[in-house]
């Protein structure tokens, strides 16, 4: 049987930094994604923007208080994009057929950068 191990990860300038820079590259790139695809009504983009700093920050944050397991991450990954999701159906109340693609765009921008971040840490370990 596998043993959960808490790590606790102390809150210090360069743990916080770190955050800030993740919270950051992610909004900018998942605000990118929605933008390039044509989401421009008024209002939209900067919203994006802000619920991805939001999600962002209390998925890390979350999973530094959260045994290291693989099936977390993923878990929170999912949590993201329902809550994303819900979030950008509240703004823009598309229609049924429009909501699935608003599903499945969210689901590609947070698959872009859950890639983009596995990539980066390994280039950076």
């Amino acid at each position: 049987m596998e043993k959960f191990v808490h790590y606790y990860i102390p809150l210090t300038l360069d743990y916080i930094g770190s955050f800030a820079a993740t919270a950051l590259a992610t909004a900018i790139i998942e605000t990118f994604f929605f933008w390039l695809i044509g989401y421009k009504k008024k209002g939209f983009l900067p919203f994006v923007f802000a619920v991805n700093i939001v999600t962002n920050i209390a998925l890390n944050v979350s999973l530094s208080y959260l045994p290291k397991v693989k099936n977390y991450v993923l878990l929170g990954e999912l949590i993201v994009v329902l809550v994303e999701f819900f979030a950008f159906y509240a703004f823009l109340k598309p229609r049924l057929k429009e909501s699935a693609k608003l599903f499945a765009f969210t689901l590609f921008a947070n698959l872009i950068t859950f890639a983009l971040s596995i990539i980066f840490f390994y280039l950076i370990h």
